[in-house]
């Protein structure tokens, strides 16, 4: 998967995928499952085995069995794709009807971009979305992982435009790189924790709880971003038990 000089980005990640989609391998029907054993799904090995030897079949094969094989969620049972000397194993061409191959949509719609903040935080830098009041509508992130989230948001569009990720990605990561930094306008207050760590254990609950009372301690529950020390500006942003409001 990797671009020749190294520089994966997302575009050049989804660029290497759709060429591999272009020309896919597949399974040789008479590969034989792997029962031996599995560590990690013995409960679900044991399944599946029980149904194979209920459906009758004398060798589990990829042909006979996948659909059981879907079933019990077990993929770790199909033949590796690749042999320890890196060769291909148990594929064979497929034929091109398997095969995704769009045309690049020519005319796209705008793209719907979503608004987010920007922070500065001692050499780094953190960007959550907001919605249209200013209010954070998720954690504050690296801009690596914020930019995770943009990409996956964009499978369905890349669907009905194929081709459309080459205008989306850069243009959304060219938008974080150039925004200004919105310490200044930016409003910091304790956030329920029972709400935001809803499916979390009630231990968690109380380490995240006491981490709030440090900062509270040191802030008040409600304080402007601009009023926090340097060295406390990763510890606040990071926490995860704080909102966050930019304000007009």
């Amino acid at each position: 998967m990797n671009s020749p000089d190294k520089k994966m980005t997302p575009e050049r990640y989804i660029k290497s995928y759709l060429n591999a989609l272009k020309k896919p391998f597949a399974y040789d029907g008479e590969a034989p499952l792997d029962l031996s054993d599995c560590w990690y799904a013995k409960d679900r090995l044991a399944a599946l085995k029980a149904d194979i030897e209920q459906a009758g079949q004398e060798v589990a094969t990829v042909a006979n069995s996948v659909d059981l094989v879907a079933k019990h969620r077990a993929p770790f049972t199909l033949p590796s794709a690749f042999s320890n000397d890196g060769l291909v194993s148990f594929f064979e061409p497929a034929s091109s009807e398997l095969a995704y191959h769009p045309k690049p949509a020519k005319d796209l719609p705008p793209t719907d971009y979503p608004p987010f903040a920007k922070i500065e935080a001692v050499g780094s830098e953190w960007y959550f979305r907001i919605d249209a009041h200013g209010n954070n509508i998720s954690n504050p992130q690296w801009q690596y992982a914020f930019m995770e989230k943009f990409v996956m948001s964009q499978w369905q569009r890349e669907l009905e435009f194929p081709g459309a990720y080459k205008e989306s990605i850069p243009t959304y990561r060219k938008m974080l790189d150039e925004a200004g930094f919105n310490n200044a306008e930016t409003l910091c207050s304790a956030a329920s924790i029972e709400e935001k760590f809803a499916e979390e254990t009630e231990d968690y609950k109380a380490y995240k709880r006491r981490d709030q009372e440090k900062i509270v301690a040191q802030y008040g529950r409600q304080f402007p971003l601009s009023s926090v020390k340097r060295e406390d500006l990763y510890r606040v942003m990071s926490s995860r038990v704080l909102n966050f409001t930019v304000q007009p």
